[in-house]
Parts: structure tokens; sequence; C-alpha cells
């Protein structure tokens, strides 16, 4: 399954910029739920 979205994506032509942007707001996401739990 990971495998078919990763060809997917490369074959979209998946930019270094858009994966930071998608790292960036998972990072904020999980901050936003550890403060949450705390």
């Amino acid at each position: 399954m990971f495998t078919l979205i990763s060809k997917k994506d490369i074959s979209k032509g998946f930019t270094l910029i858009e994966l930071l942007i998608v790292l960036i707001v998972v990072g904020v996401l999980a901050g936003i739920i550890m403060v949450a739990s705390n």
C-alpha cells in the first residue's frame, strides 16, 4: 500500500518543498497533540 502511494506521489512530481510542508504540518499537529495531552 505504501509503495503504491509513494509511486503515485513520484509520478505526480512530488517536490522537496511539498515534502517539507507536509513534515512541518505533521510536526505542528504532533506538538499540539502532545501539549493538549499534558
